[in-house]
């Protein structure tokens, strides 16, 4: 049993990206969760050497100092458009590479189009 049963534990860690699922995991138990950007951490000059520990003490004095600015987490359906979004902009560069090796292909291949209006209709005949 704990000595602090009404205790809001509060957790802080540098954002990945497959860490928001934590921070609402958390959130939905009640506890106070912090994403910060690894961007946003201020860091000491010369300050080099990165282990698990140092950067958690780290995150916890900021924290506790509040000189850490949490950045906003997405929501699940925000996520999944940013991702598909994403898919279709890869999809889209890969078609179009595809396109330029092909027609580098036929080029090398001395197989050449009579119709000036590529990938129509009538070219791809």
């Amino acid at each position: 049993m704990s000595k602090y049963p009404d205790a809001r534990l509060h957790f802080v860690y540098e954002a990945r990206p497959c860490s928001y699922w934590i921070y609402r995991l958390l959130n939905s138990l009640n506890h106070c969760c912090y994403v910060i950007a690894p961007s946003l951490i201020p860091k000491r000059p010369g300050d080099k050497i990165k282990t698990d520990k140092r950067d958690a003490l780290n995150l916890a004095k900021l924290l506790k100092s509040e000189d850490l600015t949490p950045i906003s987490v997405p929501e699940p359906e925000d996520k999944a458009v940013r991702d598909l979004s994403r898919a279709r902009e890869t999809g889209m560069k890969d078609f179009k590479d595809a396109k330029y090796q092909l027609k580098a292909l036929l080029l090398r291949n001395n197989i050449n189009s009579k119709v000036k209006d590529n990938w129509s209709l009538q070219h791809l005949r």
